[in-house]
């Protein structure tokens, strides 16, 4: 065995192991597990206030959690068969409100349309009872990417809310609205 200097081996000794390192690392990956766990959360605790804002007697209350302008960009970008949109298949109910809507009215008609009132309806449309909100009526929420989540209120049988929510800002809120 070859021998080494004196200061060279208490340097080789204590480079491999330094006192508390271990206890550094469990401290960091339960602040990165805690961070990501409260991400994880952070969607279903903003369901849970739009739920009590939809409650609410004034449809005002649901303003900080719906971006009403995404909203009809969302609808008007779906019936636009040459662009992309983030909503899904809709429903022949939806297709039928909006061309006889369209039909009547004309080109304002989703501004007219598609209101906080409008979101607040088709989120309680689904509830059970008069006192509760859309939330015993969930049938899916999960993200669909890190900043983009998906809601389900109904069964599937039944033409379903769907509503997509986007972080934007360092805010949850409601982009797109269809059954």
């Amino acid at each position: 065995m070859m021998r080494l200097p004196r200061g060279r081996q208490a340097l080789l000794l204590t480079s491999r192991r330094r006192p508390g390192a271990g206890r550094s690392r469990r401290y960091l990956l339960a602040g990165a597990t805690a961070i990501l766990l409260g991400f994880g959360l952070w969607p279903y605790l903003v369901l849970w206030r739009i739920d009590h804002a939809a409650l609410q007697a004034e449809p005002a209350a649901l303003a900080p959690y719906v971006d009403l302008k995404a909203v009809r960009r969302a609808i008007t970008l779906k019936l636009n068969k040459d662009a992309t949109s983030t909503i899904g298949t809709l429903s022949d109910p939806f297709i039928h409100w909006l061309q006889s809507a369209i039909a009547a009215d004309g080109s304002g008609t989703i501004r007219r349309l598609v209101t906080l009132r409008w979101v607040r309806e088709q989120l309680l449309k689904h509830r059970g009872t008069r006192d509760a909100g859309f939330l015993p009526g969930l049938s899916y929420a999960f993200f669909d990417a890190p900043d983009e989540f998906r809601v389900r209120i109904g069964p599937p049988s039944a033409n379903p809310t769907e509503v997509r929510m986007r972080l934007r800002h360092f805010r949850w809120r409601i982009t797109a609205v269809y059954y």
